[in-house]
C-alpha cells in the first residue's frame, strides 16, 4: 500500500455498469476524440478510471482524466446529456497496485484489503472506491481509496 497526493484534475464521465466494467467508455472517449461542442479532438490521458460512490459499489462511473492543462473554462462543452465534466479536488488516497485483468472479484478483494489495511493503522476510509486502469505493456493496474 502507498499514500499519493493529487493536485486538482478534471474529468469527463459518464455512468457505468460496473467496477471492473467499461459501460460507458465509448461514450467519455466519443468527447475526447472531438463529439463535443465544439469537436476539439483532446489528447488521451491515463489513467481511465472507474469510480464507485458508495459501500456496495453499485453506482458507478466511467471517467477519463483530462490534460492538467485544461480547466473547466476551457474545455468544450460534451454533446450528449449522459457525459459530464467535473473537477475533482485531488487529496490524499491510498493506493494498492496489482497486476492483471481487474475482474469484479477481484476488484472487489483489492477494495477489501485496502480497507482493511486503512482500518488497521487507524483511519478511516470514505465509502466507495476509484480504479485507475493503465493500458501500458507490463498491464499493471492501480487501485485507489480516497
Amino acid at each position: 500500500m502507498m499514500v499519493r497526493e493529487y493536485t486538482p484534475f478534471v474529468v469527463v464521465e459518464t455512468n457505468g455498469d460496473k467496477l471492473s466494467g467499461s459501460s460507458g467508455f465509448n461514450d467519455v472517449t466519443g468527447y475526447i476524440f472531438g463529439k463535443n461542442s465544439t469537436m476539439e479532438k483532446i489528447p488521451m490521458t491515463t489513467p481511465v478510471f472507474t469510480e464507485a460512490y458508495d459501500a456496495d459499489m453499485s453506482k458507478v462511473s466511467i471517467q477519463i482524466v483530462l490534460p492538467l492543462n485544461k480547466d473547466m473554462n476551457s474545455l468544450p462543452g460534451p454533446n450528449q446529456e449522459t457525459v459530464s465534466l467535473r473537477k475533482v479536488e485531488g487529496g490524499i488516497a491510498a493506493v494498492l497496485k496489482f497486476s492483471g485483468k481487474p475482474t469484479e472479484d477481484i476488484v472487489y478483494d483489492k477494495e477489501k484489503a485496502l480497507r482493511s489495511s486503512l482500518i488497521r493503522d487507524g483511519l478511516r476510509p470514505k465509502k466507495g472506491c476509484l480504479l485507475a486502469r493503465y493500458n501500458d505493456p507490463g498491464r499493471t493496474w492501480s487501485f485507489t481509496m480516497v
